[in-house]
């Protein structure tokens, strides 16, 4: 048996994991799944009923075997940052103590001790006088919180990842593409340029908002809408609506504005003309890639090829691709990410 490697999406609505097995010459999908994220959990990003978090993880383990290898969990959250620091060269020694000097710079919340920050770094570019470093960071007890849950659901931790990192990791395509992850309650957009950083965004909209859109937009319950929102376009619910669409119509505007302003700081940022000097297209994944019409919508304005992410292709498989395959974009791309690290 060669190595075992589990990526853990932890969401708001959903918990997906998939594990994976390095073998000479490929990787080879062992087993995915996806369940409902327990009622209270998770709020605002952060565990706040581990005991009933623990006891679904534990479900999930005992069902597939996950005790078994290295679990690699990925996380998004508005107070993990991710960007690009430029430092003066200096030793290893020097750079770490100087990146703990300049923490409170680096990040976005407050803290009183930098042992209360979880951060990583690495070194993606040296210059004369200079180094670029691609940093992460994110408050301690909100990452160890997660790590806590999953061993204690028997799951051997090894890595806490920023999830987007993961995400080319999946892309069997050559080219330059940006990742649209689509939440329920927040998503995110990264693009790396030559493998390498370039910027991640999060946006405050996701398909919960979609759906207390069409909730409105018709009067109907929560479960009528996520079965209408999943039968009707995005166009068609706005056009088709029995009652108030401003709701439905004002998240869809901000979802694509959101992308698009995103794309456009990125042109702005590399200094070219126009966003398909950089990029060969978009992919679209997460829980809400399967909203119709949503990737339509994001060419027409972007005017680039948009497509949904299959990370499943990148595999060997006995079995064909699973359903819902950009769901579980984000636990294939850390389950790869893991490997690396064995």
């Amino acid at each position: 048996m060669g190595q075992l490697s589990l990526g853990l999406d932890i969401g708001h609505r959903q918990i997906k994991g998939v594990q994976v097995e390095g073998k000479r010459g490929g990787v080879r999908l062992r087993s995915h799944a996806a369940v409902d994220t327990p009622s209270g959990a998770l709020v605002r990003g952060r565990v706040e009923n581990a005991e009933r978090l623990v006891t679904v993880l534990k479900q999930l383990v005992e069902e597939h075997g996950w005790n078994k290898g290295t679990t690699t969990i990925g996380l998004t959250h508005p107070e993990m940052v991710v960007k690009r620091v430029e430092f003066p060269l200096m030793s290893p020694k020097e750079l770490a103590a100087a990146l703990e000097f300049e923490l409170s710079d680096l990040v976005s919340f407050s803290f009183t001790d930098p042992a209360d920050v979880a951060y990583s770094y690495e070194v993606m570019d040296k210059a004369s006088e200079t180094q670029d470093l691609l940093f992460a960071g994110c408050p301690r007890g909100l990452v160890m919180a997660y790590v806590h849950a999953a061993r204690a659901a028997g799951l051997e931790v090894t890595a806490v990842d920023v999830k987007a990192l993961s995400l080319p990791r999946t892309l069997e395509e050559d080219g330059e593409f940006a990742f649209v992850d689509l939440g329920h309650v927040q998503s995110n957009v990264y693009v790396e340029l030559s493998g390498k950083f370039r910027l991640s965004r999060i946006l405050p909209v996701g398909g919960m908002h979609f759906t207390e859109g069409v909730m409105e937009a018709y009067g109907i319950n929560q479960e009528e809408a996520e079965k209408l929102k999943h039968e009707q376009s995005l166009d068609d619910l706005i056009a088709n609506a029995e009652r108030n669409p401003g709701t439905l119509r004002t998240a869809v505007q901000q979802m694509v504005a959101g992308v698009t302003q995103t794309l456009d700081y990125l042109r702005a940022m590399e200094r070219v003309s126009t966003v398909d000097q950089l990029l060969n297209g978009i992919r679209v994944c997460g829980g809400g890639a399967a909203q119709r019409g949503l990737a339509n919508l994001l060419r027409d304005e972007l005017e680039l090829p948009v497509a949904i992410l299959n990370p499943f292709l990148t595999f060997d498989r006995e079995k064909e691709n699973p359903g819902r395959s950009a769901l579980f974009a984000g636990a294939a791309g850390l389950a790869c990410r893991g490997l690396e690290r064995e």
